[in-house]
């Protein structure tokens, strides 16, 4: 085992094909990889004529090389192996790097072969546990509404949600999403847990694969084997993060770095890391002065796509005048645009039946003379098929 360290964390790689077998805390003795049987490395989609599932699989990779520093390793494949079309010229460099408590994976992937990479995951875990042999770990994301999104990877396992062609039981967590609004995943146990977080600052798209491999010793009723192995067969938890490249015929591509790091605590010190980093080169824009003062919204929902109607624009200061008295100081305006809330988007005119473009900008030069402020929704990337509009302009340069 090839092994890279310093006082805070180690990690080790298989001297042949370079997965990931050993992953520990040294501060708590935390070693997040139960089963090394089940180690996982580099794993690429290569889709190529009449295969499209021509998948690098990190077991069937050969390292060429492996250079070592203090801090870091790097980790070299002049070619790697696909399970459908043999070997192909794609060679990778993957280097880890030491910083504090902090390991950094950043992979270079250069394509000398005629078919384009999708997919690439990096780092994988295979056979991972949670702190101090628990039973259980939570795999966390953040979700848009500001609540915690999770999965409990425990002795019951987690059933087949993703799809019934699945070769396991698979569930994946995507980041741009509703309970994946940012770029990382936390694997929190009782006490402490393992931060993973893409670090780069354009956004792009990550999913995180959760796998039980090879599968249930009781489907029936979704039972996992305590002793992590059927016999002669490894199993267990895996974890992989992918990224979509789509790496051309001649190109060479640095992918986004996944930082990798213990914390102690619950989720509250699980996201420092992502927050820390975010510092580093995040401006928020100054914020409106009255956003300080105004802890009283309302939602009004003034018409739906099926045409309820509810309010005409000249009964709007009336309605917030009534709000005013207990303590509205910002009005959130839904369904005012034709078509009401959802529908004939993208399109933002006024709807005749609830009034005239006049009768709005009157209504809402009224309530923010009372001192509330008005916020009208508006949705731009979506486009409602129902609409003739859509036929006639948009179809064109609409992606589906």
């Amino acid at each position: 085992m090839y092994e890279l360290s310093n006082r805070n964390v180690k990690i080790g790689f298989d001297e042949a094909t370079g997965a990931i077998v050993e992953l520990t805390n040294l501060k708590t003795g935390y070693n997040f990889i139960r089963q090394p049987a089940l180690a996982l490395g580099l794993t690429m989609l290569v889709p190529i004529e009449g295969h499209r599932n021509n998948l690098a699989l990190s077991e069937n990779q050969k390292l060429s090389d492996m250079v070592k520093g203090t801090d870091f390793v790097s980790l070299k494949y002049d070619h790697i192996y696909c399970n459908k079309s043999g070997e192909m010229d794609i060679s990778v460099e993957i280097e880890v790097r030491l910083d504090g408590e902090t390991i950094t994976c950043e992979p270079t992937v250069k394509n000398n072969s005629p078919y384009i990479v999708e997919e690439f995951r990096y780092p994988c875990f295979g056979g991972i546990q949670g702190p101090d042999n628990e039973d259980s770990i939570l795999c966390q994301t953040m979700h848009f509404q500001g609540s915690i999104n999770q999965l409990c990877l425990g002795p019951n396992g987690f059933g087949n949600p993703d799809y019934w062609g699945t070769d396991w039981p698979t569930w994946r967590k995507y980041y741009p999403s509703p309970d994946g609004c940012t770029p990382f995943m936390l694997m929190t146990g009782s006490k402490q847990g393992l931060y993973v977080g893409a670090h780069r600052y354009e956004p792009e798209f990550l999913q995180f694969l959760i796998e039980y491999k090879p599968g249930f010793s009781d489907s029936m009723h979704n039972r996992l084997l305590k002793d992590g192995e059927i016999p002669g067969v490894p199993a267990g938890y895996c974890v992989s993060v992918t990224q979509l490249p789509f790496i051309e015929p001649g190109e060479t591509l640095k992918l986004s770095p996944i930082a990798l790091q213990f914390y102690e605590g619950d989720w509250h010190e699980g996201i420092k890391p992502y927050m820390n980093w975010r510092k580093t080169w995040f401006k928020p824009v100054k914020r409106p002065t009255w956003l300080d003062d105004a802890d009283c919204w309302m939602t009004l929902h003034i018409n739906s796509p099926e045409g309820c109607c509810r309010h005409r624009y000249t009964e709007l200061p009336d309605i917030m005048r009534e709000a005013k008295k207990g303590g509205v100081k910002v009005l959130q305006l839904i369904g005012w645009a034709r078509g009401g809330q959802d529908g004939d988007e993208p399109y933002q005119d006024i709807d005749p039946k609830l009034g005239t473009r006049q009768e709005l900008k009157d209504a809402i030069a009224e309530i923010e003379a009372m001192g509330i402020h008005v916020l009208m929704m508006c949705k731009f990337k979506w486009a409602d098929a129902s609409t003739k509009e859509y036929w006639d302009e948009l179809l064109p340069v609409t992606m589906k």
